[in-house]
């Protein structure tokens, strides 16, 4: 179990950040699409959200680190009480969105203050954002089920 709750940390603080960060801004771009409301619309915001935010999936490493955190965690207690390797999946959703919300709400309110004037884009990150978060969170999950170590494990003696 030890072993295997190391794979789980690595693959939360190696790939939870930039799989949270490149799932929510997909999020934010089909929002913005679908939402658009002309030329002048915010469709207009798609390529200069491509040209700014995707460079920036180092900040997915710096905003991430502490969701990332507590889903290995969390993931890695919840593996020693659920037994089926299919709800230690789906649990892994509910716990990558709170993870991921909690982040986004101090994000979204650093030092006390608002950090963004618009509501919409308040919405719109306070949404997207634990949508990455629950995709990257099962996705690693996923990878620690597929790849991480079993050796002591009790389904491996049955």
């Amino acid at each position: 179990m030890i072993t295997r709750d190391w794979q789980r940390l690595a693959f939360n603080l190696l790939l939870g950040p930039p799989i949270a960060y490149l799932i929510g801004l997909g999020a934010v771009l089909v929002w913005l699409t679908v939402v658009s409301d002309g030329p002048n619309g915010s469709a207009s915001w798609v390529p200069s959200l491509l040209i700014v935010f995707l460079p920036g999936i180092t900040l997915g490493y710096v905003f991430g680190f502490l969701p990332a955190l507590i889903n290995s965690v969390v993931t890695s207690v919840g593996a020693r009480v659920l037994k089926r390797k299919s709800w230690r999946l789906w649990t892994s959703l509910p716990i990558g969105v709170f993870s991921t919300w909690l982040g986004a709400g101090w994000v979204l309110n650093l030092g006390g203050d608002p950090q963004f004037d618009s509501g919409y884009l308040r919405l719109l990150l306070s949404v997207c954002v634990p949508i990455g978060g629950a995709v990257a969170s099962l996705c690693c999950t996923a990878l620690t089920e597929r790849f991480g170590s079993t050796r002591g494990l009790v389904e491996e003696a049955a």
